[in-house]
């Protein structure tokens, strides 16, 4: 019993210990650390936000092998000649749109209050640390996947694009978030009947991804475009992060 309890600790302290390190190196000071942690692990202790955002793995799979195998002529040739590896790329922003859209909704609507007990000067700490959160523990392993399958077929050349696509999708993410959220994480209740405010999100999403691929396409026909591209979208989220220090508690509903 006693070895079991020693080896139970290790664990124990081996996954505080990896946490720890992630919020180390991602959060900037202790209260974003802390509302890191909590949303890493309640997101996946909520029963709700799991039910809703686990299926779009599901949804995804489905939708890139359907994009990847439609056509007439299907063959690896034919689909290394192609430039389907940028929507593939984009796909993963269905992911982080649900991510984002279901962080508020809880049935436990009281778990507010441990964001609320901080002494957090802004709200934007608490959203920051949350975004950054489901970020890191389900998009980021997402996109690596993909982006390792598209290397695999179109090799190495496609790394820029890559980049790019990968710093567009954390880009579009935290603007989905300043447009969407208005609630502390697993604080609201959801309602099943705002049909319009779900229309309006199917829709923001919709051109959130055909925007990114459209811009992300014309680039490519420009020599180094697409690397130089890099370099002002890196700079954009640098300063779309700092802009949530200026967010003020009463864009809060909850």
């Amino acid at each position: 019993k006693l070895q079991k309890g020693r080896k139970k600790t290790k664990v124990i302290q081996r996954k505080k210990g990896w946490i720890g390190n992630l919020t180390r190196i991602f959060t900037p000071n202790i209260q974003e650390a802390a509302c890191f942690e909590m949303v890493w692990k309640m997101s996946g202790r909520e029963r709700k936000y799991k039910q809703t955002v686990y299926p779009v793995f599901g949804y995804l799979l489905i939708f890139i092998l359907m994009y990847a195998f439609k056509g007439k002529d299907l063959s690896l040739n034919t689909l290394q000649a192609s430039k389907r590896y940028l929507v593939f790329l984009y796909f993963p922003m269905l992911l982080s749109f649900s991510l984002i859209a279901n962080l508020s909704f809880s049935e436990n609507k009281k778990s507010s209050w441990f964001f609320r007990a901080m002494p957090i000067h802004s709200v934007g700490v608490v959203l920051r640390g949350a975004l950054k959160a489901i970020l890191i523990k389900y998009f980021v392993p997402t996109f690596v996947v993909i982006a390792s399958c598209s290397v695999y077929i179109w090799g190495v050349a496609i790394i820029d694009d890559i980049i790019l696509a990968f710093i567009t999708n954390v880009l579009v993410a935290i603007l989905l978030q300043m447009i969407l959220v208005h609630d502390l994480p697993f604080s609201a209740e959801k309602n099943a009947n705002d049909m319009g405010g779900n229309f309006f999100k199917g829709v923001l999403l919709m051109i959130s991804i055909s925007v990114a691929v459209l811009i992300h396409y014309g680039l490519t026909f420009i020599n180094y475009a697409v690397a130089i591209a890099i370099i002002p979208f890196f700079i954009s989220i640098f300063f779309a992060l700092k802009s949530y220090n200026k967010m003020n508690w009463s864009r809060i509903h909850s």
